[in-house]
């Protein structure tokens, strides 16, 4: 049985792909923080799939919290790895080691995991790399002297801005390993409870408009599994709005960025694992 591991698997997107998986044989890994989501998602499926699925539960706000559980993790045969967690605050909130916590949730740890899967084989030979977007990317504004935006704190900026870093590190990622490829992928507007740990006029009107206009989630991870085939990926062409091809922004095609972050993350690694 092949395996799917998931970051943020107990809500939104990653709850529907855990599904998708499931329903199509996979044994599904989950990563997350709230045990009790997973409890109530776990009551509410088939038993015959209550037998396919396990959970991790780690925050991954803090670096530590994935090397305390690598043990267990890295004894898996990783098929498709979906980083998936994500998250946007408003407010600057910094973790332990005084980094800020949406960059280290929606790219710094997904960097590390992926990173760490890859070294110690724990992601099979044409193993697939699913690293989860957005359209916001286009507006990011990118500094890497500041590359968690902790100085002159901006919500909104730092959550464009891990998203184009989770584009550099899918083009950059196809370029160093070989034998697994990476895709990144915009879900588009989807109707998830995402943002709703904010509290502000803007994301009142933001969650109104999207119970009204948004795509079903299901049926965007639907369509997410069926571009998640090693041989039909091509490294060279491989940004997604959700099950399409379509061109990213001509920052995150740039060969300099993809390599400034990829040495800037590993320097700032050094010290949140030494």
């Amino acid at each position: 049985m092949k395996n799917c591991l998931i970051t943020g698997g107990t809500s939104g997107l990653g709850i529907e792909l855990a599904k998708v998986f499931l329903q199509n044989n996979y044994f599904v890994h989950i990563i997350g923080r709230n045990k009790k989501k997973f409890e109530i998602f776990i009551k509410n499926i088939d038993v015959e799939l209550k037998k396919k699925v396990f959970f991790y539960e780690i925050d991954l706000s803090e670096i530590k919290n994935i090397e305390n559980s690598f043990d267990e993790i890295k004894k898996l045969n990783i098929n498709v790895l979906i980083n998936n967690a994500g998250v946007i605050n408003l407010n600057k909130r910094l973790n332990s080691t005084n980094l800020e916590q949406a960059f280290v949730v929606n790219y710094l740890s997904h960097y590390y995991l992926t990173n760490k899967l890859i070294e110690n084989s724990s992601i099979v030979r044409k193993g697939v790399i699913v690293n989860i977007s957005s359209f916001t990317h286009i507006f990011s504004n990118i500094n890497f002297t500041n590359i968690d935006l902790k100085k002159n704190y901006n919500g909104w900026f730092t959550y464009f801005n891990t998203k184009l870093m989770n584009i550099l590190f899918t083009y950059k990622s196809n370029n160093m390993f070989k034998e697994i490829k990476s895709i990144a992928v915009n879900p588009g507007w989807i109707n998830t409870n995402f943002g709703n740990n904010n509290e502000s006029k803007l994301r009142s009107l933001i969650s109104a408009l999207r119970n009204k206009f948004s795509k079903k989630p299901n049926d965007v991870a639907q369509k997410i599994y069926t571009i998640i085939d090693y041989d039909s990926i091509n490294k060279n062409d491989c940004y997604y709005l959700i099950n399409k091809k379509i061109k990213s922004s001509a920052h995150s095609n740039k060969q300099e960025f993809q390599d400034i972050l990829w040495e800037k993350t590993k320097e700032l690694l050094k010290n949140e694992t030494s």
